[in-house]
């Protein structure tokens, strides 16, 4: 007996054909949704070159801040403009982005504290939270913390 090659298959297909069939539509009645700020709507978060002022207090590091719709957005690039990490917050809840080629070393709020031999640098702060790089010389790990209330 022979095997259909789209048995199984049916369901993804259908729903990929739906997803892209749905996109045009959703852009001709609303381009922005009117909830979109202009740095995710022009050329912002996951852009080598965002249109976001750099807010890093590192001279090693570019950071670019987004937000949309109540949830915030930290974008780290290095001095070449490649994405190194991108995380989200909103509330209590913190994430990491899956973009950048840092993602794997991003951690939220455990290790905190520099091992032997790494070098701590904050990236960014704000009311609510802390970034920040530990570098060694086996390698770079990024941490988004809370910043503790005096």
């Amino acid at each position: 007996m022979r095997k259909n090659a789209w048995a199984g298959n049916g369901v993804k297909v259908l729903a990929g054909l739906m997803m892209v069939s749905a996109a045009p539509a959703a852009l001709a009645c609303c381009p922005s949704g009117g909830h979109t700020s202009a740095s995710m709507r022009n050329g912002g978060m996951g852009l080598e070159v965002p249109d976001a002022p750099n807010v890093s207090l590192s001279s090693y590091w570019k950071v670019y801040t987004f937000e949309r719709d109540g949830l915030r957005y930290i974008q780290v690039n290095d001095l070449h403009d490649q994405v190194r990490a991108v995380v989200g917050f909103a509330g209590g809840a913190q994430w990491v982005m899956p973009m950048g080629s840092d993602e794997e070393t991003v951690s939220i709020g455990i290790n905190t504290a520099a091992q032997s031999g790494e070098i701590r640098t904050v990236v960014y702060r704000s009311a609510e939270l802390e970034l920040a790089s530990y570098e060694s010389a086996s390698g770079l790990r990024w941490v988004l913390s809370r910043v503790s209330s005096p």
